[in-house]
């Protein structure tokens, strides 16, 4: 047979570590932690301060061994390389004890040709891995730079592993060692598929898609599509034979075949091209549906298919529109000639630990919660890890664009040529892994790293006379090298050179002086880091917030897994210990809580008042931001952070467990498609509408006060047109005409639905705004109740439970708890107006496989209804 055979050398391995005598079992692809985890070595690193006992690990030594037969059949092929997808980080590699190579980067696939070293029966791979905070220390002793990371560990620049592992602010220093992706063997006689890169040009009805400011965007439809896709091929090159090899190429849709193409294999490059008529686009969630197409691609020899690769492919026209206006420079994405506004999060590792985190599905799970939030952009942090397939795949899948950063963030990086060699192979090499997912919109150079340069020679302590040296290194990296491979190998992406970044380094951007209110993009943390209050997050206007953040704390079932019952107190040292913001720690959580609400004795209220300060300062900031699309003005908010890697006090909107904070339910209306925003004046309120779909819609709007006691002071049913991508301002107020209202605001709350026709459906949006800090309300109890409408069990984990929410009196962040169960609630800490009724579906996980009748009765026994009043709030 001349095909392609891979052999898997994932599963079973042995862990050794001589000097203390350690030889367990471990598992490829995994973590030294987490083998000495499952062999109950060390306790969790996540509970207590288990953390502060494990440096031993990382300042060790470690090999990972395994044996593997290989019968005859594998070893006629004339080729047979070793492939590591992943090691963690530097290595030496031996087969049947003899050396093959070495590994000194995290990011980069390594392979070896190994045939004459492998033999017929029993083998034997040897994996030596290194300490890095040793190696790292050794290239800071040797180097005439003393380089540290943002967190000061020294050497740390020179070792191309994920930054966050020596310690940030979202996580612990535990520096992880491993073989963390895949082992293969790979044999075959002459060539095999290394690299396909599909692309497509969208032919509208409109030209050119950039320039509609006086199209409708309704009006514009895709004519055709030309796909493009680059098939290249490795292995022994002298063997090509355009009679003997051939290229087939088949497009499928709902496993129907639309196009199929054959080309011979001239060269090691072959280019294929399809014209689709009518195609149907790639969207985002929040503007239409994420259409893939399946891309089949075979090798043959012959008649006979010798290698094969399939993957899913988007058509769409992104385009990132930097032109000049009345503000400075815009900075926004055009999909398919619709200028997205973007709504989304920054992304962090899964898992301090990113195998563990891979292994319990923590993708699917963290990133449908976003996609159910309407969220379109998640930035890949880069201080963590250039992400696994499986978060790209879901992306183009769930309609979430990548903003990715490159792996550098927080340091200046050794100006020596060895270590440009490095991580050119490493840019080079994630550009064509990740190139062909639709959802990948932007590639960008590091993070912070420009807006913190001088910090950071100081931090690194470099002299004065070189840090010109390191200014020409930083331009030769990001403005030279980084945008020309990129243009040699993903022409049709925009590059960014930082985030954040006023763009290229030129007189015109001021060298170093980025976070400009007029252009490129901006980091945000006056609010947070210098405890500014929320209500300067409407002082500021950038182009695109590419980072702002405040943090809460986990939920308590969270909570519980890592903190013992007796440091179950706020200011604990354990609950300090697990906050790895180092300035401030819990006394910053308390002073935000303290801004908008009443704060409460009880662990449990402060947990969720501290979710609710999050949700309502990010909420605040980002409905701001939302209507300033006009113009352009504003046209992006990702915040500071979407997931966790670590269970603690953290920013993320879910926690490490997947659990939804109250933050993260108001972070899903703020994202709704169409919502409203309350702009206060002295003696009126302006009501905003904004419409981020690429229709107009009908829209009818109910807008209603009341007081705290219950008293309705004004009522107002708006029907209106609003433009698609588009935000106008529907009423005014004028606060003096209205005696209730004329008195001030401080004990109102206006409620307002929008009700409009989505997929020949009618949806109502609900929401609140209340025009005062929480806790000047003076609050009675709403007597909550709840009914179950409809009970039914999907799976043996999953139950759908309907319920009708009411309460007698107003109810301000009206909320479903249970201590027990997990669950997802379709909408919570919500506000109920007095006797109106809320239908809500809680999806129930580790429920119990039991009769819906028993399952009702548990629900009424283990879920219970809260509000604002029940947080110790009440007077």
């Amino acid at each position: 047979m001349n095909s392609v055979e891979i052999i898997s050398l994932d599963g079973r391995w042995t862990l050794i570590q001589e000097e203390k005598k350690i030889k367990i079992p471990a598992t490829v692809p995994g973590s030294v932690f987490t083998d000495l985890l499952q062999n109950h070595i060390i306790e969790d690193p996540f509970y207590g301060d288990n953390e502060s006992r494990l440096s031993w690990i990382y300042d060790s030594p470690w090999t990972f061994e395994r044996n593997f037969i290989l019968t005859g059949d594998f070893l006629v092929k004339n080729v047979i390389t070793l492939r590591f997808l992943g090691i963690d980080t530097i290595a030496e590699i031996f087969l049947n004890d003899i050396y093959i190579g070495k590994t000194e980067n995290m990011f980069l696939l390594y392979e070896f040709n190994v045939k004459k070293f492998l033999r017929i029966g029993k083998n034997n791979l040897r994996v030596v891995l290194h300490s890095p905070t040793k190696v790292a220390k050794q290239f800071y002793k040797q180097s005439e730079y003393k380089l540290k990371n943002f967190y000061y560990v020294p050497g740390v620049p020179f070792i191309r592993k994920a930054q966050y592992s020596f310690g940030w602010d979202i996580g612990p220093k535990l520096p992880d060692i491993g073989i963390w992706r895949s082992v293969e063997l790979i044999g075959f006689n002459s060539l095999r598929i290394s690299y396909i890169y599909p692309t497509s040009t969208v032919e509208f009805n409109k030209k050119p898609p950039d320039i509609i400011f006086n199209q409708k965007i309704e009006d514009k439809r895709p004519l055709s599509a030309t796909l493009t896709i680059e098939v290249e091929v490795t292995g022994n090159l002298t063997v090509l034979n355009p009679i003997k090899y051939e290229i087939e190429t088949q497009l499928i849709e709902n496993e129907k075949v639309l196009l199929t193409q054959k080309s011979r294999l001239e060269q090691s490059k072959i280019i294929l091209k399809y014209v689709i008529s009518n195609p149907k686009l790639w969207w985002t969630n929040d503007l239409g549906e994420p259409h893939l197409y399946k891309l089949n691609v075979f090798l043959r020899d012959g008649i006979e298919i010798i290698d094969s690769s399939s993957q899913n492919i988007g058509i769409r026209d992104l385009r990132l529109i930097q032109n000049p206006d009345q503000y400075g420079k815009s900075f926004y994405f055009l999909l398919n000639g619709v200028p997205l506004y973007a709504k989304g999060a920054n992304w962090v590792p899964i898992d301090t630990f990113i195998p563990r985190g891979k292994k319990n599905n923590t993708y699917q799970r963290d990133l449908r919660s976003f996609a159910e939030i309407k969220c379109n952009m998640l930035r890949v942090w880069g201080g963590g890890i250039y992400e696994e397939d499986i978060f790209y795949d879901l992306c183009d899948e769930l309609g979430i664009l990548v903003w990715q950063d490159f792996m550098f963030a927080g340091s200046v990086y050794p100006p020596y040529e060895w270590f440009f060699e490095n991580i050119k192979k490493e840019i080079v090499y994630n550009i064509k892994r990740l190139r062909s997912h639709p959802s990948l919109a932007l590639w960008c150079g590091n993070n912070e790293i420009e807006w913190y340069f001088d910090f950071e020679l100081q931090n690194s302590e470099i002299k004065e006379e070189d840090r010109e040296l390191f200014k020409e290194k930083y331009i030769d990296l990001f403005e030279n090298l980084i945008p020309k491979l990129i243009k040699e190998h993903d022409s049709i992406r925009s590059y960014w050179p930082s985030s954040p970044s006023n763009g290229s380094i030129t007189q015109e951007s001021g060298f170093l002086k980025s976070a400009s209110q007029e252009k490129g993009t901006t980091h945000y943390y006056g609010v947070w880091h210098y405890k500014q209050p929320i209500e300067k997050y409407r002082e500021k206007l950038p182009r695109f917030l590419s980072e702002f953040g405040m943090m809460s704390f986990p939920s308590m079932k969270t909570i519980r897994a890592y903190c013992p019952s007796d440091q179950l107190n706020i200011n604990s040292p354990v609950m300090e210990y697990h906050n790895p913001d180092k300035k401030g720690r819990n006394r910053k959580v308390i002073k935000y809580i303290k801004n908008r609400f009443k704060f409460s004795d009880n662990l449990d209220d402060q947990v969720i008042l501290s979710q609710l300060a999050q949700g309502d300062g990010l909420s605040y900031g980002i409905r701001y931001w939302r209507r300033n699309r006009k113009n352009y003005r504003n046209m992006g908010s990702l915040y500071w952070q979407a997931n966790e890697s670590y269970p603690g006090v953290n920013w993320g909107t879910i926690d490490y467990f997947g659990r939804w904070k109250a933050s993260h339910y108001l972070i899903k209306r703020v994202f709704n498609p169409i919502i409203l925003s309350i702009e206060e004046k002295e003696h009126y309120l302006n009501i905003w509408l904004i419409n981020d779909f690429k229709e107009a819609k009908e829209c009818e709007i109910s807008l209603k006060f009341w007081d705290t006691k219950s008293n309705l002071l004004y009522s107002k049913v708006i029907s209106v047109k609003c433009p698609a991508c588009s935000s106008k301002i529907i009423n005014s107020i004028e606060l003096d005409k209205f005696e209730h209202l004329s008195r001030g605001i401080d004990d109102k709350i206006l409620f307002y639905n929008i009700k409009t026709i989505i997929s020949e459906k009618i949806i109502v949006h609900y929401d609140f705004c209340l025009l005062k800090a929480p806790k000047t309300y003076k609050l009675i109890d709403p007597l909550l109740d709840f009914t179950i409408v409809k009970v039914v069990i999907e799976k043996s984990d999953l139950a759908i439970v309907e319920i009708d929410v009411i309460s007698e009196y107003i109810a301000f962040y009206v909320h479903v708890k249970s201590r027990n169960f997990d669950f997802i609630a379709s909408d919570n800490y919500f506000s109920l107006e007095p006797n109106k009724k809320r239908r809500i579906k809680l999806s129930i996980f580790n429920s119990k496989k039991v009769h819906i009748n028993e399952l009702k009765k548990i629900i009424y026994k283990e879920f219970e209804l809260n509000s604002l009043y029940d947080l110790n709030f009440s007077f």
